[in-house]
């Protein structure tokens, strides 16, 4: 049987998580056995990453960000072929410009702490030795606070099935399909990938990531790798913001160094570039008015992860 591993170091517990959080900062080794039957296992991840100043076109001057949250996830295997996994994800982001601009007319600080609150359900139910199949619940929120919960929610689903092919082979496709803030319904394929080319060298991608990894010692690795990432969210409602809806879309290119000092304690420490980050900000009914793109940026993050 080959269920998910019981060490995930994601965000959440799904798609929404992998395709629109900040980098997954260690991937699981597809070797690593799942809980055992009845067993309920939790994974609590604490993580930082401060993005360095990028200047912004159209003479608006220049940016910075510090993303941080907490990632908690149950994985509970329910019988020898059925295993629940239940996540739920914070993440707080502190926006800070140095100029008035042109984001929202008259405004310093058109947004500034935004908070994305994610929830999700996976089942993944194994046939044989070599297939498995999954799908889930998502839901989440995102925006200022005060922002009605209406107004800054969207609810989505994933499905999908995985082949293990042994020797830490495995391949994993998908399909998300969620709601969008005031845009239409977002539709993306999952590709999960987990190839060993040797003991020291292996591939992984999950959702909109993907690293290439070396192994440094039995507790140690390096990541080289990339990702998608994209977050969208409702401004408050107040003048001048008036509900209006951000989308921050952008690539980081990073390094990783990950560390276990035992098999339930993981520390990861990246460091890296964001290309091609841009704004698309919209009106409350989500009919984009203007955008911005951003030059590169360095940044660097730190990730814990707790299993017990």
């Amino acid at each position: 049987m080959h269920l998910a591993p019981r060490s995930s170091l994601l965000l959440t517990a799904g798609a929404i998580a992998l395709l629109t959080s900040p980098i997954a900062l260690a991937q699981d080794d597809p070797d690593a056995g799942g809980p055992e039957e009845s067993a309920i296992y939790w994974t609590i991840s604490p993580r930082f990453r401060y993005q360095f100043d990028s200047g912004l076109d159209a003479n608006n001057g220049d940016f910075r960000v510090f993303r941080g949250g907490i990632g908690a996830k149950a994985n509970w295997a329910a019988t020898d072929k059925v295993q629940l996994s239940l996540g739920l994800g914070y993440e707080y982001n502190k926006y800070d410009f140095d100029r008035l601009n042109s984001f929202i007319a008259g405004t310093m600080d058109p947004f500034s702490d935004i908070h994305i609150l994610d929830l999700g359900l996976t089942a993944y139910v194994a046939t044989d030795d070599d297939w498995s199949w999954f799908a889930g619940i998502r839901g989440r929120l995102a925006g200022e606070s005060g922002v009605d919960i209406g107004d800054a929610g969207t609810i989505g689903g994933v499905g999908g099935a995985s082949w293990n092919m042994g020797e830490g082979r495995s391949i994993g496709v998908g399909v998300l399909v969620s709601s969008q803030i005031e845009d239409d319904i977002q539709v993306l394929p999952i590709f999960n990938i987990n190839w060993r080319f040797n003991d020291q060298w292996r591939f992984a991608s999950s959702g909109a990531m993907g690293e290439f990894i070396m192994a440094l010692d039995e507790q140690s690795e390096l990541g080289f790798g990339a990702a998608w990432e994209n977050r969208r969210f409702r401004l408050d409602d107040s003048a001048p913001q008036l509900s209006a809806v951000v989308e921050d879309t952008g690539v980081p290119v990073f390094v990783r160094y990950s560390h276990r000092p035992s098999d339930s304690v993981a520390l990861n420490v990246i460091g890296g570039v964001m290309l091609f980050q841009s704004f698309e900000v919209s009106n409350r009914n989500g009919i984009a008015t203007r955008d911005f793109d951003a030059d590169p940026s360095a940044f660097v993050g730190m990730n814990v992860s707790i299993t017990f």
